[in-house]
C-alpha cells in the first residue's frame, strides 16, 4: 500500500538549471548550512535554503583556502571533520564569522576508511575493502575560565574492529534516528545497527532486509528514508523501524514492522535522473 500522505511533493520549490552551481566533489549537510567542497582545488562554499526553496550562497572560499585531496567531509557535533583515506591525514574546525577556524590537524589516522558517519555516540569509521571499523569521538580542551570555553579539540578512539568484523562492500551507510542503515548496492541487502554509548556497534535483531539493487543515494530525515537511483530517476520512501523488544517478541513472521527498513512506496522515474548528491537541510 502506498502512503501518499508521506510521499515527497512532485513539484520543485525552486529549480536551478545547468551551470547554476560549481562542480563540487562533496556536498554536506551542516544543519542550516550546506557545505560544498572541491577536493581537486581546495575551494569551498557555504549556503542555505530559504523558506521559498531558493538556495543562497553565504560565503565562498577560493581555491587553495582548504587543502586539496580530502576524501571524506562530515559534520560531527558542530565541527567539520576532513579526512584523507590515502595518507591518514585529518583536520577539524568550524565556520565562524564567514571564515574557517581549524582547531586540530592529525597525520596518524588509519588509512583506507571509505565511509565516516556521525552518530550521537561518536564517529563511525568503515573500510569497505577489508570490513574493518572503528568508533571515536572528540575530546575537548577547555579554557580555565568561568565558562569553560572550548579552545581545542582532540580525538579519542573508543573501539576498533579488525578486518572482517563488518561485511565488505556496504555502499551506503546512513544515520537515522532509529539506527545506522547499511546498504549494499551490489547485493540489494540492508541491515540496521546501533552505535552504543560505549562505542560498540551491534546489529539490530531482525533488521536484515532485501530492498533492491542500484539505489545510488539514500538520505534520512529522522526515521524516514528517501532512496534514489541516479540512472533511472526511480525513488522509494521508507521508515527505519528500530528495535522494539515488545513488538518483535510477539511479531507475526513476515510482518513489515519487524525491525529494519520498511519500504512504504516506490515510483519509477519520479525524479529527474543524474543527481549525484541528495541531502537534508534545515530552513533558517
Amino acid at each position: 500500500m502506498r502512503d501518499e500522505a508521506h510521499w515527497p511533493q512532485s513539484h520543485w520549490a525552486h529549480f536551478h538549471g545547468a551551470g547554476s552551481f560549481g562542480s563540487w566533489t562533496h556536498v554536506v549537510s551542516g544543519g542550516v548550512d550546506v557545505i560544498f567542497y572541491d577536493s581537486r582545488k581546495g575551494n569551498a562554499a557555504i549556503g542555505q535554503v530559504d523558506v521559498n526553496g531558493r538556495f543562497i550562497t553565504t560565503r565562498n572560499f577560493w581555491p587553495g583556502y582548504f587543502a586539496a585531496g580530502w576524501t571524506n567531509v562530515v559534520v560531527h557535533k558542530g565541527y567539520v571533520f576532513f579526512y584523507n583515506k590515502n595518507n591518514g591525514a585529518a583536520a577539524a574546525g568550524q565556520f565562524q564569522s564567514g571564515w574557517f577556524r581549524t582547531y586540530r590537524t592529525w597525520t596518524n589516522f588509519a588509512r583506507g576508511w571509505t565511509a565516516i558517519v556521525s552518530t550521537a555516540n561518536g564517529l563511525l569509521f568503515y573500510n569497505g575493502s577489508t570490513g574493518a571499523g572503528a568508533v571515536g569521538d572528540w575530546s575537548y580542551v577547555r579554557a580555565n575560565d568561568q565558562f569553560g570555553s572550548i579552545i581545542g579539540i582532540g580525538f579519542v578512539t573508543r573501539t576498533s574492529y579488525g578486518a572482517g568484523s563488518f561485511a565488505t562492500l556496504w555502499s551506503r551507510i546512513v544515520p537515522t534516528s532509529n539506527g545506522i542503515l547499511f546498504y549494499s548496492e551490489t547485493s540489494g541487502d540492508s541491515v540496521v545497527a546501533d552505535v552504543n554509548p560505549d562505542g560498540t556497534v551491534t546489529t539490530q535483531a531482525g533488521s536484515t532486509r532485501f530492498i533492491g539493487f542500484s539505489w545510488t543515494s539514500i538520505v534520512a530525515d529522522g526515521a524516514d528514508v528517501l532512496l534514489y537511483n541516479r540512472y533511472s530517476g526511480d525513488v522509494a520512501v521508507g521508515t527505519v523501524n528500530g528495535f522494539d523488544p515488545w513488538r518483535d517478541l510477539f511479531r507475526i513472521d513476515g510482518a513489515d514492522t519487524y525491525g529494519g527498513l520498511s519500504i512504504r512506496a516506490t515510483r519509477n522515474g519520479y525524479f529527474s535522473p543524474g543527481w549525484t548528491n541528495l541531502l537534508t537541510t534545515v530552513v533558517p
